[in-house]
């Protein structure tokens, strides 16, 4: 049997590594749009609410577009600072290798040039400026496993733009818009091995950080303020120093990383016919309910579009593989996200990509399984087209209309076909698209 279609296909990149780990804190800030329910106030707060959440001042928080943000409107002014505490331990127990990230937008909001940044800092213990929700000053060193400022530069022309500077040169999105920081902590006594930002297999030193800004690692193995404190408080602070700017925080996360309930080994996809086929492995696999596929058309907003059900529990390997059968017209992103029994979940952080499209007609087709399935993308404001298939004799074999939508159109028509030359006929809006199919 020959097929004729025609796909655009990029490759896809595929990565070793146990990247799974469990979840300590979770916060997205898509569950309420009152700023109230996102902090508790006092030492009693729920898994994955804060401590508090500055409102200091004309520098007020507000949940915009599910995201936490605060509007600095006075730049440089005392009493302009937003700061968000968690000081009630993540964990009970010590935390060996900690994950800590969180997503980042600042936006340029005035006339004004200059350097100042913001402050991270990641501990325990019952210093004053851990336990004072009005304090910005820094824990002492003896509460703190690391502290560390990302300077953020402020520039007026040409672009309005605010930027992340880090060293003497070197400088980071040029954009007004979200960045992912990522800060791994290894307070171990010996080095760890864990896959980076950019999908690599990474080596951070005993007691040691490594800071991760998007896909560059822009910290490497910074050694730890004091080693022997437990990494499971945070507290980030935005100070009256910073210039005007729009401060917008969402997906504040942290994760034990020697907990790995799944091995995940590789994970690939490619275009073909009927869609996109996206394929992954695992090594082992431990209270893994099911596995959920993430698709997003810019490496950012993803949304789930498949669960996939797991082996729950094994220490031999597995494979997986889901088709996408309405992938979107361009590229796909795709990643993975795997849910415990418990309900724990977790993504991994690899994405992979696939180019979906149809080069060079707007009508392909191909038979199989006793169905003739037909890709079309719309070409007019039309909201319906009609669709025939001729045998090489002009005798009519199928004659059907069917309800357009926006982009690409996959169809299915059960059909059983003998071998020969067919001619497939697609009018939309008064233009027909023809194509030849050989069975």
């Amino acid at each position: 049997m020959k097929q004729f279609f025609t796909l655009c296909t990029l490759a896809i990149m595929c990565f070793v590594g146990a990247v799974n780990a469990q979840n300590l804190f979770n916060q997205d800030f898509t569950s309420s749009a009152s700023v109230d329910s996102y902090f508790s106030n006092n030492n009693s707060p729920t898994t994955h609410q804060l401590n508090s959440i500055s409102k200091f001042g004309s520098t007020q928080p507000s949940i915009s577009n599910t995201s936490l943000k605060w509007t600095k409107t006075n730049g440089q002014t005392s009493g302009s600072s937003a700061v968000l505490i968690r000081n009630t331990p993540i964990s009970t127990g010590d935390i060996s290798f900690l994950k800590f990230q969180f997503k980042l937008k600042l936006s340029y909001l005035s006339a004004s040039d200059g350097t100042s940044g913001f402050l991270v800092y990641l501990g325990s213990g019952s210093n004053t400026n851990w336990t004072s929700f009005s304090s910005t000053a820094a824990p002492v060193d003896s509460e703190l496993f690391t502290k560390f400022d990302f300077p953020v530069e402020t520039k007026e022309d040409p672009d309005n733009t605010v930027r992340y500077r880090i060293g003497s040169s070197s400088v980071f999105s040029s954009a007004n818009d979200w960045e992912e920081v990522t800060i791994f902590c290894n307070k171990s006594a010996s080095q760890v091995s864990y896959i980076g930002m950019n999908g690599n297999s990474t080596s951070l030193a005993a007691n040691a950080i490594d800071v991760w800004f998007g896909t560059t690692r822009v910290r490497t193995a910074v050694a730890a303020t004091t080693s022997s404190v437990n990494p499971s408080m945070f507290k980030m602070v935005f100070p009256s120093q910073m210039h005007a700017m729009n401060i917008e925080l969402d997906y504040i996360k942290a994760w034990d990383q020697t907990v790995l309930p799944v091995t995940l080994t590789g994970f690939s996809g490619k275009a073909v016919e009927s869609g996109v086929k996206l394929n992954w492995e695992t090594a082992s696999e431990k209270n893994n309910s099911h596995f959920e596929v993430l698709r997003a058309n810019n490496a950012i907003d993803f949304q789930t579009i498949a669960t996939i059900s797991s082996k729950g529990n094994s220490n031999t390997p597995s494979a997986y593989q889901y088709i996408d059968y309405s992938p979107l017209v361009g590229t796909n992103y795709y990643k993975l996200k795997q849910v415990d029994f418990d309900g724990q979940s977790e993504e991994f952080e690899k994405v992979v990509m696939a180019n979906f499209g149809l080069s060079k007609s707007n009508l392909q087709a191909y038979y199989t399984n006793s169905a003739l399935k037909v890709i079309y993308q719309k070409q007019s404001n039309a909201v319906k087209a009609n669709v025939k298939l001729v045998d090489i004799s002009g005798r009519i074999i199928l004659s059907d209309s069917f309800k357009l939508n926006e982009g690409i159109n996959h169809l299915s028509f059960n059909k059983n076909l003998s071998s020969g030359v067919y001619l497939l006929n697609v009018e939309e809006n008064g233009k027909l698209n023809s194509i030849k199919i050989i069975i």
